[in-house]
């Protein structure tokens, strides 16, 4: 009994005293169990980014390895997100920029590494890698890939740092070198072919450089640098669908890469379809926010679309005085002609000329032909080259126009010469950038006339250096002083002159006289009856076979000019009026058509008729006016004025 109270009373404890010793050995296993909980989420914590980081880096390589540089991007950026401290996901977005030969990218990376503790061997490892591939005033041996073997880099590593570095440089022979030296056994069998198809490319060895691209992806199918390969040799062939296929698979993988998104949206601008173009760009709307490789290529979108004034703006952040290729240098000329900067446009034509070499130009227009034989603007562009003989068309000024004065000649060079040429013949640098193309003023009949023997008065042309052409890509020279415009009109006269020489020798000099110009009649008031009889007379004269029975510009077959270049009925709906808008300018042409296109005069009609006709279609235009692109409207010539024709 006595133990048995002992013990009971030891378990009750005395009344108001302390708590028993042993009823704290719960609690204390309690706060053990916590403690236990706590190292391990902490644990948990430091060990899961550790192991995820490691899984994502293996991923990385393995993506490396088969070619598929955007995933591998992916992974490695993840990895350095949730094990910040760790270099090596720094090291590994490195070598994806080696494989895409992005140098920014690379120095980012680096950089990045550096800041993490990056080891000293790896440092002297990748230092020597970015001088291989990107430091391109260095001297390369193709022997640098041993060195670099040595030095602990991955045999692929080194191969495409050398080679790439090589052709950077403009070696191609040094490369092969190398690649024929490079350890084959070590080298990924698609890589080794991705190089080679690089080094054939270089050569101009188009063929071998394409059966090189497709045996990297017969092995590896996703292997981007021979997508990329082939998406440029599909691009300069002009096989647009191919390389738009394989551009966006490359965008797809690495969709927030400027370069993916600048080659996706060239090819589309290049199909006429600018507005994707603008949205792959997803580019800032200043132009002073954009890169130089984006502002570039928005430039030449709002070239394109006709936007000239804001492609001169994009062009200036891109800086032309850099070394762009010559097609966007081409694009930019032609723009400051647009907007006329004609000097300016003549200079950078001229720059275009000397940096390429004339064989250059040959051989790219000769190309073009071999593609497209019905190529007119290659072909008149070659006429121009042989003509002029020299690398640079400010060696040469053009001939003095028979009884033109310096001053006149100055102007039509600063003001016309880059769109019409030197001599006025049409073929100046800008033109084959537009649609339709600029008039030959030396042979060409001129359209906007007011004279029943339709020959061009000065008033006729300095009307249209005055208003310009509304949907051409004929400007506006409002700003040009009346004397100089005027001066310019008797230029261009004495053009049209000395052609007709040409031409027609011994012919009289044409001079139009004051009673060949046609009177204009009493319009009156467009009432019901006589917009009836003017819609009588729209489908009896044959209007709406061109213009369509609603006015809007579709005709079939497709409509072709006195030269059987392609032209496009207007939409007297939506479309401005080449001569303008009011109901004088119908007048004359209606009475007189448009020489040297398929509109015809209507002679015969009766007064009271022509004036009904032209208040019907006068009654047909609607505001706002559209303005179509270069390519639009070539499309629409192409396929008859139909607004629902496509590119391919």
């Amino acid at each position: 009994m006595h133990t048995s109270d002992s013990s009971a009373a030891e378990q009750s404890g005395p009344p108001g005293g302390a708590a028993p010793r042993r009823g704290r050995r719960p609690l204390l296993a309690l706060l053990a169990a916590v403690a236990l909980v706590v190292a391990a989420f902490a644990g948990a914590v430091w060990y899961w980014p550790t192991v995820s980081a490691g899984r994502l880096l293996r991923a990385a390589e393995e993506h490396l390895a088969a070619g598929e540089i955007g995933p591998a991007w992916r992974a490695a950026t993840e990895a350095a997100r949730i094990a910040p401290p760790d270099y090596r996901p720094e090291l590994l977005r490195a070598r994806c920029a080696l494989f895409w030969q992005e140098p920014e990218l690379w120095r980012q990376a680096l950089e990045a590494a550096a800041a993490k503790n990056l080891p000293e061997t790896d440092r002297k490892l990748y230092d020597a890698l970015g001088t291989a591939a990107f430091n391109l005033e260095k001297p390369l041996e193709p022997a640098e890939i041993d060195r670099l073997i040595d030095l602990g880099a991955h045999p692929t590593d080194a191969a495409i740092a050398v080679v790439d570095g090589l052709l950077s440089r403009g070696n191609a022979d040094a490369a092969e070198e190398a690649l024929d030296s490079a350890p084959s056994d070590r080298v990924d069998e698609a890589h080794l072919q991705a190089l080679r198809g690089q080094v054939a490319a270089a050569r101009g060895q188009r063929e071998l450089a394409a059966d090189a691209f497709r045996a990297a992806l017969a092995k590896q199918a996703a292997h981007e640098p021979a997508q990329a390969g082939l998406a440029r040799l599909s691009e300069e062939q002009y096989e647009l669908a191919e390389a738009l296929e394989l551009l966006t698979r490359l965008y797809a993988n690495a969709p927030d890469r400027e370069t993916s998104r600048v080659n996706l949206a060239r090819v589309l601008r290049k199909l006429g379809r600018l507005d994707e173009a603008r949205q792959i760009l997803a580019a800032p709307d200043q132009p002073a926010e954009a890169s130089v490789a984006v502002a570039l290529e928005r430039g030449e979108i709002e070239y394109e679309a006709g936007n000239y004034p804001l492609a001169s703006e994009w062009f200036d952040r891109a800086d032309l005085a850099g070394p762009h290729i010559a097609e966007t240098l081409r694009a930019a000329a032609s723009n400051l002609a647009q907007v006329g900067q004609g000097e300016a446009a003549r200079a950078l034509f001229a720059r275009i000329d000397d940096a390429q070499g004339l064989s250059r130009l040959q051989s790219e227009l000769n190309r073009r032909l071999s593609i497209d034989p019905g190529d007119s603007a290659a072909a008149a562009e070659l006429e121009v080259l042989a003509s002029r003989g020299s690398l640079s068309s400010s060696q040469h000024p053009p001939a003095m126009v028979p009884g033109a004065t310096s001053h006149q000649q100055a102007l039509y060079i600063k003001h016309c010469a880059a769109c019409h040429g030197d001599d006025g013949a049409g073929n100046g640098r800008a033109a084959q950038h537009l649609f339709p193309r600029p008039r030959n003023l030396r042979q060409d009949a001129y359209r906007l006339i007011s004279t029943t023997s339709l020959s061009p008065t000065r008033d006729d042309i300095d009307l249209v250096i005055r208003q310009g052409i509304p949907g051409t890509s004929m400007p506006a020279f409002v700003k040009l002083a009346e004397e100089d415009r005027l001066a310019l009109a008797e230029f261009v006269l004495l053009l049209r002159q000395a052609g007709r020489g040409e031409r027609l020798e011994g012919t009289a000099t044409e001079k139009p006289a004051a009673a060949d110009l046609l009177p204009f009649p009493e319009f009156g008031a467009a009432d019901e009856q006589v917009l009836a009889r003017g819609r009588e007379l729209y489908v009896e004269t044959g209007c709406a076979k061109c213009h369509g029975d609603d006015g809007t510009g579709a005709s079939s077959p497709p409509l072709v000019d006195d030269e059987s270049r392609p032209t496009l009925a207007r939409d007297l709906v939506h479309d401005p009026l080449k001569g303008g808008p009011s109901l004088e300018s119908l007048y004359r042409r209606i009475r007189l058509g448009m020489p040297g296109t398929p509109h015809p005069a209507a002679a015969t009609l009766a007064e009271a008729d022509l004036v009904a006709l032209v208040h019907y279609c006068h009654s047909l235009g609607r505001e706002p006016k559209r303005q179509l692109t270069n390519h639009e409207r070539s499309l629409r010539a192409a396929s008859g004025g139909n607004p629902a024709a496509k590119a391919d």
